[in-house]
Parts: C-alpha cells; structure tokens; sequence
C-alpha cells in the first residue's frame, strides 16, 4: 500500500474546506492584539495565548529590535554548540533570583520542553507514568523516550497506585502530570500525586502552561502547595503570559541539557533584550 494513499482520500477536512467553513490555519494581516485583521475584516480575538497583552507592549517591541541590532536574527546553532548567548545565561539567571531556585534551563517552546525533558530523563529500562488527560506536548515526550509509558484513569490515585506496582523494584519511574489540565480546566492532585511517588521511589514532573498566573502569587500551581523540590520537578511556562517562548526546569539543569535532544540539535531560541 502507498503510505501517501491517505492524502489523497476524502476527508472531514477537505469537505469543510470545500464548504468554507474549515476554522483552522486562517491567516492573520495584523498583529496579535484584542482586535486583528483577518480576511480583510476586523476581528475580535478570542484564541490568543497572549493574555497580558506583551507581545504588542511598546517596551516589548523596543527591547526585541534592540536584540535583533545587537545579535541579530537568529543564534545559528543549539544551545549545546554555539547558540547560546549571554543574553540566555542573562535570563535564567533572573528566573532563578525569582523563583527562588538556583538553577533554570529554558526551551525554545512549552512543546519542545515537555519533548526534551521528558525524553533525556526516561531512559530504556525506565517506566514514564502519565495521566491520559495529559497535553499532546507530553504524550510525544514519553513517545519518543526509550522507557515504557503507562497510563492511569485522569486523577484517579488509585489507579496511578496500581500502574505504580507494575514497575519492578530495580527500574526508575516517573509520573508525568499537567498541573491545571488545558481542557477541563480541573488542577492535579499534586500533594497525593508526590505522596505516591515517595512510597514506591517515583519522582514527578509536572509542567504547567497556562497557568502562569493562576495563582495569587503569580508564580503558577507548585507555589500554591508549596510542593517539595527534593521529590518533584515543576516546568513552568513563560511562554504565553510574558510574549516570547521559553519554558524552565527548576533543578537538574546541569544534567538535563546534555542528553536533550532538543538542546543537542535544535536552534536555538533568541530571547528579548529587557
């Protein structure tokens, strides 16, 4: 069989395109804003990531064509090579003065980190425990890792318990969980979550995008618990809220970038001057 076969039968998306009502990969003629030129009409934009509105901040604008004149367009290489810049040593500084924590490793994207994180930490022998309610972003983090992924029911302690007995003794695990799941809206259960994972030797991992300010102290979800970093890693977003991408890993920074393939082989990211 043509593995191209597909392409060429009928699908839901060519008869909604054949309708005039496919909804996705509309082009914008402005930029992202509360309003937006689309098709020639004013929109109002209501799929933004853009909540507080910085990606057209005045200061945000002059402080990316400053980046652009000093180092211009691109880094050229991965951050393993020769893409990383001062301006990248710079900023995770200043994210661990504010969160309190003494490392920071950032990511081009929020998808990229769960990907990178997640596959350079689950090794062949390993097991990656996941929430079937999970982002894509890290479904395809355990995809492409060389352990064996499991699943428990979507907040259900009892059967994240019982996938934890399924690894044997000698073998690492790592429960992977959203900390505000992007659909329902619903937070994870992070305080039984760690629990578990300390009575059977599990670590956790628990990326939060959108949730930047969730919280009342703007920090995101672990702060809300004040949940250990002994025992678990929290990945924290500052890709939508703050108008570039970039996600951070709190500790394991020296370790971590090494193994991912993300910092091995992608480009690097260009970060805005302040």
């Amino acid at each position: 069989m043509d593995i191209f076969q597909k392409c060429y039968e009928p699908s839901l998306a060519k008869e909604l395109k054949a309708a005039g009502v496919y909804p996705y990969f509309h082009a914008l003629q402005s930029r992202q804003d509360v309003e937006v030129m689309m098709e020639g009409k004013r929109r109002i934009m209501l799929g933004s990531n853009n909540y507080l509105g910085l990606t057209t901040a005045p200061d945000v604008v002059e402080a990316g064509i400053h980046a652009l004149e000093q180092y211009g367009t691109g880094c050229s290489g991965s951050r393993f090579l020769n893409g990383t810049l001062q301006m990248h040593l710079e900023l995770e500084e200043e994210l661990g003065k504010f969160l309190r924590k003494p490392g920071i490793v950032t990511f081009g994207t929020g998808f990229q980190s769960n990907v990178g994180i997640i596959s350079a930490l689950v090794g062949r022998h390993d097991y990656v425990i996941c929430d079937r309610e999970n982002h894509a972003s890290i479904y395809a983090g355990c995809q492409m890792s060389y352990g064996k992924m499991l699943r428990y029911r979507h907040s259900d302690m009892a059967d994240l318990e019982k996938q934890l007995q399924r690894v044997p003794e000698q073998n690492g695990a790592l429960i992977v969980t959203d900390g505000v799941f992007s659909m329902g809206g619903d937070v994870a259960k992070l305080p039984e979550i760690v629990a578990l994972a300390r009575k059977y030797g599990a670590r956790v991992i628990s990326p939060s995008c959108r949730k930047f300010v969730r919280w009342p102290s703007g920090t995101a979800h672990g702060s809300w618990w004040t949940m250990p970093t002994d025992w678990a890693c929290w990945v924290r977003a500052v890709v939508e809220p703050p108008a570039t991408s970039g996600w951070r890993i709190r500790w394991m920074c020296t370790w971590v970038p090494s193994p991912s393939r993300w910092h091995r082989w992608a480009a690097t990211w260009r970060p805005r001057r302040r």
